[in-house]
């Protein structure tokens, strides 16, 4: 009788599993036609957008650091205040 039982939930344990691995995989489907809805041409604006992204980070990276230093040197003094 026992046995019965044992098996029973591992049945049920197993049918969860599947459960929850389908709705992941729903998940991970509907964002994917999110964001690529458009099919190539999505992808091709998506990775254009990263491309400009990644340039202004590497034109601007000098400026960018002195800002990033500027606000950490002045959160570092305050908070040396308190």
């Amino acid at each position: 009788m026992e046995e019965q039982f044992d098996e029973y939930d591992a049945a049920r344990e197993r049918r969860q599993r599947r459960l929850a691995e389908m709705k992941r995989k729903k998940k991970q489907q509907a964002l994917f036609r999110k964001y690529f809805r458009f099919g190539a041409i999505g992808a091709v604006v998506f990775i254009a957008v990263l491309v400009v992204l990644i340039g202004l980070v590497i034109i601007f990276k000098s400026q960018l650091t002195s800002l990033v230093n500027n606000i950490f040197k002045k959160i570092v003094s305050q908070s040396n205040s308190i």
